[in-house]
């Protein structure tokens, strides 16, 4: 008998001998190289290169045809002491590499907004890009890449132009795609601003009000081939924010009246006819009503609405209004009551039937939809621990782009159908962290120790973390009082990931007064006038329970924090001293120090009460009560060593310098840093590496014992 064998089989078994070898030697180069990986360090974390923003207006769009992304991207040049803001482009299917498009000079700005988007027929990307004399707006061809910058002075008033402070703001295209819509500041503010002032100038401390008024802001339009500008508005309004109408003829404005400091709190809705400049209104009441979409088919505006309260705490209302004018309805209130999260950058469907909007939820942020008309609003992305954000739509919602990230890898650009929500990665990044070991993440719930309220935390573990073993607990306050972000490296200002490495166990609380969980849960703080020490239990609860299950090691514990952190840590070494060391960054320590500028002025005392609970401090309990939430009027119960961190040009060193003298007074080991040219946080790469390896010896020393050439004087005194 002759055996024959069918060609078919013989080619399908040698292609998976073929896979199985390829799989072999790829499970081998997997082991070579986890083999060489090494813990993440401070020059790890400071070379990451950045996609899109940490805040503020979204810095990924996908065109309309739904063919390409554009976004921006950071990169740091650490011998230089700056930043590179670039645009970056790659085709939605991920077939090419990224393609670099612009090619900016470095700079010493940490944060960057180039803004683009997209021509309504896809051929032309808009963004701010930097002049001579500010911010502009130039157009990248798609045909061959090559950039104009629109001139904005032709037709303006003369002695004006809108580069001079670069007051540049906002700006949108037509719907036509024939001109663009911006935002810029008034000339007649312009010039007011420009005359010297007579007499001697007294400076009278910082109150809101005597800052005097702003300059108010106008919309203008350039056209595309003409460059004409013309103004659309006219100094009675100070714009915000603004949306064409479909057809191209028509704004809808969020804007306010007033040109006080606090006249972004102050926003109502107005229509403005593009031809005659006339100004309706839609929608008038106190507090901000902000961010106007309108729908596709011009029957509605959604909008951000505090519906008729202000509240500093910012919390808003998704709205719908018909465009015509009427009632607004409010489609999502059971979300803000369980989440207590405000809905971002909200749009339309095709059909205009159903509303999709971003917001924080949980540690994380999603994108949510939710009917026209109201009813159960759905979480589009998966219920993970990955923090969405930035989505862009392309035409009728066919493809959107986003970036996902998470606590141990950077924010990098996915696409997806809005639903099937199937996301897919378009870019690396940092491919130099393939080669670091990653930390496991954990969130962790436990109940506050007043039984008020279910408390969430993250928990970072070394990478070769082992359940039998005890680990040293560094616990990081987040700034704010804002919800706690599982974004990369999520402490912002301090190697959080490095500890790990450095065998820590790293916990972060999310205490009461934070949004996220629920409305009742943000205004904690407010109804319970409770800044410090309610959020301090939290914080201790969190840590009892790590002990009590044998992972942290009672002896080794550290407290680190930022901001309201900072002042959240400073109380916390007065109440316990149970933590080996602490490091604060830009904290206050005084808080009728703080509050009593603010007293005079009826907003800025609303905006103390609504974000800390506490009302002016001339009635005698009001007064005790501050001292009794004041870090510095515990000094004396301090045993903790201290590192505390501040800017030079911050609001807060006052409040470090004299919180460190009495630490010097009762003997407690302390530094006081002052790090020049900055602000309310460290932006200089340089700056930034010296406060992380200042940390990691500090803590590194008291909690571990472990001694620097540079800590080994503290073992001198």
């Amino acid at each position: 008998m002759t055996l024959r064998i069918n060609e078919p089989v013989t080619s399908a078994l040698v292609k998976f001998f073929l896979a199985a070898l390829a799989f072999f030697f790829l499970l081998e180069g997997l082991r070579a190289q986890s083999s060489e990986l090494h813990p993440i360090g401070v020059d790890d974390l400071l070379a990451v290169n950045m996609i899109g923003s940490p805040w503020g207006t979204s810095q990924v769009q996908i065109s309309p045809d739904g063919k390409w992304v554009v976004y921006q991207m950071r990169k740091t040049l650490f011998d230089q002491n700056k930043y590179v803001f670039d645009l970056w482009l790659i085709d939605s299917e991920g077939k090419a590499e990224p393609k670099q498009l612009t090619h900016n000079d470095p700079t010493t700005r940490s944060m960057a907004f180039l803004t683009p988007r997209w021509s309504p027929n896809s051929k032309t990307i808009a963004y701010f890009a930097t002049g001579e004399e500010g911010k502009e707006i130039a157009l990248i061809s798609m045909d061959d890449f090559s950039e104009h910058r629109l001139n904005l002075t032709e037709g303006l008033r003369a002695g004006f132009d809108v580069r001079i402070r670069g007051t540049v703001s906002d700006f949108k295209w037509s719907p036509d795609g024939r001109s663009i819509a911006f935002t810029a500041g008034s000339p007649s503010g312009v010039e007011k601003d420009s005359k010297p002032m007579a007499g001697i100038e007294v400076d009278v401390m910082w109150h809101p009000k005597r800052a005097g008024p702003v300059s108010p802001t106008l919309i203008y339009t350039v056209e595309i081939n003409t460059e004409k500008v013309r103004s659309i508005t006219d100094d009675l309004l100070n714009v915000h924010t603004f949306d064409w109408s479909p057809d191209g003829t028509k704004m809808v404005l969020s804007a306010s009246g007033d040109t006080q400091w606090d006249n972004f709190m102050k926003t109502d809705l107005y229509v403005v006819d593009v031809e005659s400049g006339k100004v309706s209104s839609l929608i008038k009441q106190p507090g901000s009503d902000s961010g106007p979409v309108w729908s596709p088919d011009g029957r509605w505006i959604a909008f951000n609405s505090q519906r008729g309260v202000l509240d500093w705490r910012y919390t808003t209302s998704l709205a719908v209004i018909p465009a015509l004018g009427g009632e607004p309805v409010y489609p999502a209130e059971d979300f803000k009551r369980e989440v207590g999260s405000s809905p971002r950058r909200v749009r339309f469907s095709p059909d205009c039937r159903t509303l999709y909007f971003e917001a924080p939820y949980h540690m994380t942020h999603q994108l949510f939809s939710v009917p026209l008309r109201g009813g159960k609003v759905v979480r589009i992305t998966p219920e993970d621990t990955r923090y969405y954000t930035q989505f862009s739509f392309s035409e009728k919602n066919r493809k959107m782009a986003f970036t996902v990230q998470s606590v141990t890898e950077p924010a990098e650009i996915y696409v997806s159908r809005p639903s099937p929500f199937q996301p897919v990665r378009l870019t690396e990044a940092n491919p130099q962290l393939r080669n670091v070991a990653t930390s496991t993440v954990e969130i962790l719930d436990w109940r506050s120790k007043d039984d008020k309220w279910d408390i969430h935390g993250i928990l970072v573990k070394p990478p070769d973390y082992r359940a039998d073993k005890k680990y040293p607990l560094l616990v990081f306050l987040a700034g704010g009082p804002s919800m706690l972000r599982q974004k990369f490296n999520f402490g912002d200002h301090y190697p959080l990931l490095v500890f790990a490495a450095r065998e820590y166990l790293v916990l972060s609380p999310n205490t009461r007064g934070r949004y996220g969980y629920g409305y009742d849960f943000d205004h904690a703080m407010v109804v319970e006038k409770n800044y410090a020490p309610g959020p301090f239990e939290d914080m201790m609860a969190g840590v009892d329970l790590l002990i009590e299950k044998c992972l942290a090691d009672p002896e080794r514990l550290g407290v680190i924090g930022f901001s309201y952190g900072a002042y959240l840590t400073a109380f916390t070494v007065t109440q316990t001293d149970r933590f080996k060391a602490a490091s604060m960054g830009d904290g206050i320590s005084n808080v009728p120090y703080t509050i009593f500028p603010a007293g005079g002025d009826p907003s800025a005392a609303q905006l103390i009460h609504d974000l800390w609970g506490f009302d002016p401090p001339y009635d005698p309990e009001e007064l005790k009560e501050m001292m009794r939430q004041s870090p510095i009027h515990h000094i004396q119960n301090v045993k903790t060593p201290m590192l505390l961190e501040y800017g030079s040009e911050s609001y807060a060193p006052d409040h470090g310098r004299i919180l460190f003298h009495g630490l010097q007074f009762f003997r407690v080991p302390s530094e006081f840093v002052v790090y020049p040219r900055t602000g309310h946080g460290i932006t200089e790469p340089v700056l930034i590496k010296d406060s992380y390896d200042r940390n990691l010896e500090w803590f590194d020393y008291w909690v571990l014992d472990k001694a620097t050439e540079r800590m080994k004087k503290w073992r001198q005194k």
